[in-house]
Order: structure tokens, then sequence, then C-alpha cells
């Protein structure tokens, strides 16, 4: 009987990874998957075990990760090391860099199904095939929020279905950001999503910002009112509406009266 190789996948799950992101997240499971599935010796050997994050660890299968990888700097590493000591980070941003660091992935996983096949132990971490953009994290990060995403949860007043709206920081010398207390955000989308969202994600929202850093009001991806970004007076949460008037909060039931206005208001963003 031939010995077992555990794999276990790290997965952000927080909500700045919608769109353009967990879009080359899964384009890259797909590759590995293929990959795995061409070699005999890893169709023996490998287990696969997905594992999500963000500002907690959601564990799928009760198991022991034995490296962790994070995709750039904006990751919280004290989380990451709840699960493990060994914590990389990878800080390539391109799509040939990420294409190259699905690669290397693939090939260190054949590699070491055929050492587990074999009854060899691992040779530890091989860092060399990826270049300089993967190192070990010296020290924790903690992040609350993400610098450069603001993400925003909705709720759909006519359907009851979440979503949430993802802002995108302008782009600034970074040189001067310390002197800017006025940083603006771009829409960039309003996504779907489903209630699994909040079984994979952190519900809490970490601080306030003042609504007018925001630019842009999307729609609602559910049913298509035109505005998805009202308030709910009583509860804060955000909701979609068809435009002024009475509407009831599909978070808390309240019946709201909306009006237009030129006054700022603040809302709760997470942790992005």
């Amino acid at each position: 009987m031939s010995r077992k190789l555990p794999v276990y996948l790290l997965i952000d799950s927080s909500g700045s990874m919608n769109g353009e992101p967990i879009n080359s997240v899964n384009e890259g499971l797909r590759a590995m998957m293929n990959a795995l599935r061409q070699d005999p010796y890893a169709l023996e050997t490998v287990l696969l075990s997905v594992i999500t994050f963000d500002r907690e660890v959601k564990e799928v299968f009760t198991l022991t990760p034995i490296v962790a990888i994070t995709l750039g700097n904006g990751a919280d590493t004290s989380v990451l090391k709840q699960l493990t000591p060994h914590v990389l980070i990878y800080e390539g941003s391109g799509d040939d860099d990420f294409r190259k660091f699905v690669d290397w992935i693939s090939n260190s996983v054949k590699t070491q199904s055929q050492k587990a096949d074999a009854g060899k132990g691992s040779d530890g971490i091989d860092l060399t095939k990826v270049g300089d953009k993967l190192s070990f994290a010296q020290t924790d990060q903690h992040s609350q929020t993400d610098p450069n995403t603001v993400i925003l949860t909705g709720r759909c007043k006519t359907k009851k279905q979440p979503y949430l709206m993802k802002y995108s920081r302008m782009a600034t010398l970074q040189s001067f950001d310390k002197y800017n207390q006025n940083l603006q955000y771009n829409l960039e989308g309003c996504f779907p999503i489903t209630e699994d969202y909040f079984n994979w994600s952190s519900e809490s929202e970490v601080n306030e910002m003042e609504a007018s850093a925001l630019l842009g009001t999307p729609g609602c991806p559910h049913c298509g009112n035109p505005v998805a970004f009202a308030v709910c007076g009583l509860c804060e949460k955000i909701m979609c509406i068809e435009g002024e008037g009475k509407a009831i909060c599909p978070w808390c039931d309240n019946e709201n009266n909306f009006a237009s206005g030129s006054g700022d208001f603040s809302v709760k963003r997470g942790q992005g």
C-alpha cells in the first residue's frame, strides 16, 4: 500500500478576494488539479484539503497543515500561524508571476508525492525554483483592514439575498499617503453572494469610514434596484432600494423612509 501525502490549500475568503482575485485563484487551482491528475504518483498518494481564512481560520477538516502561503503582504500572518509556524509570503503581482507560483506548487507536490510513495522523507521547503518572490514571514503581521480595499456587505430588499460592494483605493504616490487624510476609493463592483459566505468569513465589521470617500453607487446584483447603497436607520446595515420613499430593511425589518440629501454619513467596513 502506498504512503499518503496530505496537501492543504489555504484560501483567503475575505471580501477583497471577490472579482478578479478569486477568479485567478480558481484558475490556478484548476491548473494545479489538472497537473496532478496527469501524474500517476500524485493520483496514488496525494490527499487534498481546503482551509479558508479571513480574520478567523475555518478548518474544513480537523487537520494540521505543514506550510501556509499568503499572496501579498496584506494578509494577517498571525492568523496563519495559528495553523502552522511555517508561513511564507509570495510577493508576485502579475499574471505570469502567479502562473509560475502555481507551477511551483504543482511540481513540489509531484516531487513530494514520489518521495512519499518511495517511503522517503521530505527534504524541506525548497524556495530556489520560485525565485525571489517567495520568502518566510520573519515577524507576525497583524492586519485589521486592507488599506487598499473597502468591502461593504449589503442585502437585497426584494430577494433578501446578500451581496458585497468592493471599492479600491485610488492610485496615489505612497510617499504622500501619510499626509493625505482624505483617501478615496473607486467602485470596482457589486457581487452577489449566498448565505454560505457568512459561514466562511468573519461577520464582524472592524471600523467606520465616511461614505463620501467611496466614489460610485452600484445597483443591486440580485433584483436590479438602482441603488444598492442605502443604510438602515435602525441596524445601520446596507440594503438596496428603488429610490426615495419607504422601504423595509431586509436585515432587521425596520421601516425606513429614504430621501435624497447631500449630507455625509458613516458606514461600517469589513476587513477586506
